[in-house]
């Protein structure tokens, strides 16, 4: 078959071996046999798509024509087959007759095979290659070079693992000086290299690499490196006079454990795409080390407690000030408090309903807690007011027996409230382990700015509060990385706030996920942990490549960095809804329910998936539920309505609601139409002055009853390749029209796109 090579070199041969130099010569051919190959043969592309990239400047004819003039001379030259098409609108190489080196790299990694992996990156992809007046496939081979670069990364690091598990310490070292060489900026691996090399007895090496890259970066960025490579560099000095007798064959160490984010360069240009060298210093995220997360300026890492492992809940914080405007606080202080628990080995399992809203009697119910998050011990504790200063006390509850252990109250202001966390978490372990622990047994790093701390807090109680607020979210995030550029959770709070927006018709897809997506990659440059913000680029990437695997690599390794993260699975369910994966989408908020089972909002997300497959019968005791556990849930009411009417249960629908005065189907339809006509009315007005989703307008004329003005606009929407349309198969505003043939024929026509 055909063989590309794009990686180093440019390469196209026949199934004989001869160069195929007619489509070599013509770079825009060339380049449109890229994309069709990319990120693999048998993605499908849309017509629509490679006008907008290879033709911008083209009116839809001739834009048309050329497009088909350059298929006909590439269906020429490849074998009969390879290039193939799927209606009118869609074309694709046939992976079975067409292959490439990018292919083969990405296949050898997905299997396990780091070496062969990382031995076919061989250079920089499709080198050279420029094709004028087409700056969108300038941007698009961009992120494709950073996509492949990022594999060769990523393949290097797990070679080093796999060296390192094989105590083969010479192999580590060539695989870390590979890694290296691919992420020149990254000092994690750059670290990596030097710990490997000390071991190996060469410190003099150790520190000839690190006054290298210092020199380097100082000359190339004007800056320092960053203070956990500085002190590696200083301790290995102090004792490179000393006899390091350790046998060639030796363990090799556990990696340097982590005590701050890195200082982004300033190269790197906050909260936009950043230019092709600044984004080197973004794959720096990728290093396998532990790294103690955002805002956590203290680490227990390495302390270890032997044999005496224990499960604990972090309950809800109760604000007691009398002030609501600090509930945000209570909330981030709960939430940070267990995520430093995490970090600690001894503790079995570290549960976290910190975010959790259950009505008094829940919270009361020990016997509950305990059955219902399996844990024997759970973390009380309370917000309050002590003049100008504001105090944290609480207890260790045993579940079992309902003794409870008292916390040292702990005094603090909102300049000083990031240094709490560390204290509390000390304070937990040595009540429930019965003996004292050090706070602190390393020097800090430069914490986070204390007013940069608060907004953040703040922001992610709008963000994830009831009802969320994107704006308000994204204005105090904003302001967070304003006063510290350096606070990582800020940013990833930016990415999820953007994300929400982009993905849920609140702002264009494709403006709003090149924002989130750019914050998402600075707070991966700033803590490589950040499960939220490796969770959003999965889902960007998914939507706007169509293409779920890598979605998947991204999701594992956010799991990985933060698996007691139930937004992680949130995102991961919503990426499935869009693909209409329904039973994976359950399996992913199924996992989020587990980790906060008496939540209703995951409880609600699973009822609503269930109605989106067409199957109210399941929604139904799942939207009681929700009802038990939370009756002042907003949209409860609406949704057990939709539910109720799905089964034809009209007059129980409309009770629902409050409805008392309607009857039947006609009644209910009444109601559906009179509750959306303002929210059609006013949509309208918004998009005199600024851009709305026209996805949205086309469901909207749906629900107040113009069925076939809207199903008119969501086809148009469909014809673009509009992601709305993915979601309306979970779209209340369409029921309407959920039996109606032209209905179901825009279902089947969306289907063939879908991310897969």
């Amino acid at each position: 078959m055909p063989s590309f090579t794009m990686m180093g070199q440019v390469r196209l041969e026949e199934r004989t071996g001869s160069e195929l130099e007619a489509v070599l010569r013509q770079p825009k051919r060339l380049a449109l046999l890229a994309y069709l190959a990319l990120p693999r043969p048998g993605t499908w592309h849309r017509r629509d798509t490679l006008l907008s990239v290879f033709w911008p400047e083209a009116d839809a004819g001739r834009g048309r024509t050329a497009l088909r003039n350059a298929l006909y001379v590439l269906r020429q030259h490849l074998d009969e087959g390879a290039l193939r098409t799927r209606g009118d609108e869609e074309v694709s190489l046939d992976p079975e007759q067409f292959s490439t080196d990018v292919a083969l790299l990405e296949r050898e990694l997905q299997a396990g095979n780091p070496a062969s992996a990382l031995a076919r990156y061989t250079g920089e992809l499709l080198p050279a290659l420029h094709v004028p007046g087409a700056e969108a496939f300038e941007k698009w081979l961009d992120d494709e070079r950073q996509r492949v670069l990022g594999m060769a990364q990523r393949a290097a690091l797990a070679l080093i693992e796999d060296r390192t598990a094989a105590s083969d310490l010479a192999g580590a070292i060539d695989a870390a000086k590979r890694a290296t060489e691919l992420d020149p900026d990254g000092e994690p691996v750059l670290r990596r290299l030097m710990e490997l090399m000390d071991r190996a007895g060469a410190s003099t090496r150790a520190l000839a690499v690190y006054e290298k890259f210092r020199a380097r970066i100082q000359r190339e960025y004007g800056t320092e490196p960053a203070p956990p490579t500085a002190a590696l560099a200083e301790r290995i000095r102090s004792h490179s006079g000393a006899a390091l007798a350790q046998p060639p064959n030796a363990p090799l160490p556990s990696p340097v454990v982590e005590e701050a984010p890195e200082p982004p360069r300033p190269a790197v240009q906050v909260g936009y795409p950043r230019p092709r060298r600044a984004r080197l210093i973004l794959a720096a995220s990728l290093g396998v080390i532990l790294v103690v997360t955002g805002l956590a300026v203290r680490s227990f890492g390495g302390t270890h407690l032997a044999n005496t492992e224990r499960s604990i809940l972090v309950l809800p914080m109760e604000n007691t000030t009398g002030e609501p405007a600090l509930d945000y606080l209570a909330t981030g202080i709960a939430e940070d408090l267990a995520e430093r628990l995490l970090r600690i080995r001894g503790l079995a399992r570290v549960r976290s309903a910190a975010r959790a809203e259950w009505p008094r009697k829940t919270r009361a119910d020990l016997p509950l807690l305990g059955r219902t998050f399996g844990t024997e011990l759970a973390l009380r504790t309370r917000l309050a007011r002590s003049g100008d200063s504001l105090t944290v006390s609480g207890e260790v509850v045993d579940l079992p027996t309902g003794n409870t252990r008292s916390l040292a109250s702990l005094r603090f202001t909102e300049a000083t409230v990031q240094e709490l966390d560390s204290r509390l978490a000390a304070a937990v372990v040595g009540t429930a382990f019965r003996r004292p622990m050090p706070e602190d047994p390393r020097p800090s790093a430069k914490p986070v700015d204390p007013e940069s701390y608060r907004l953040t807090l703040k922001g992610w109680q709008q963000q994830l509060g009831t009802p969320r607020n994107g704006a308000a979210a994204t204005q105090l995030f904003t302001e967070a990385t304003r006063l510290d550029p350096g606070n990582a959770r800020a940013w990833a709070g930016i990415s999820s706030a953007r994300s929400a927006d982009a993905v849920a018709w609140g702002a264009p897809f494709e403006e709003g996920s090149v924002l989130a997506e750019a914050a998402a990659n600075h707070a991966l440059a700033l803590d490589s942990l950040q499960g939220t913000a490796l969770a959003n680029l999965a889902i960007l990437r998914g939507l706007r490549d169509r293409n779920l695997a890598e979605a998947d690599s991204l999701f594992a390794r956010a799991i990985r960095a933060e698996p007691a993260n139930p937004e992680i699975f949130l995102v991961q369910q919503s990426l499935y809804r869009h693909a209409w994966q329904w039973e994976k989408a359950r399996d992913a908020i199924r996992v989020a329910r587990q980790l906060d089972p008496l939540s209703a909002l995951y409880t609600a997300r699973e009822a609503n998936l269930s109605l989106c497959e067409d199957r109210p019968d399941l929604a139904l005791p799942l939207y009681e539920a929700v009802w038990r556990l939370d009756p002042a849930t907003p949209s409860v009411p609406f949704e057990m309505a939709r539910t109720l009417a799905r089964l034809g249960r009209w007059d129980d629908a409309l009770a629902a609601v409050g409805m008392n005065d309607l009857h039947g189907e006609a009644g209910y339809w009444q109601y559906r139409t009179t509750e959306a006509r303002p929210r059609l009315t006013a949509l309208l007005e918004v998009g005199k002055t600024r851009w709305v989703s026209r996805a949205r307008l086309g469901t909207l004329y749906v629900a107040v009853g113009e069925t076939d003005k809207g199903l008119e606009i969501l086809e148009q929407e469909a014809r673009k390749g509009d992601i709305g349309i993915y979601r309306l198969p979970c779209q209340p505003d369409v029921d309407r029209a959920r039996d109606l043939p032209r209905f179901k024929a825009l279902l089947d026509f969306a289907r063939q796109t879908l991310p897969r």
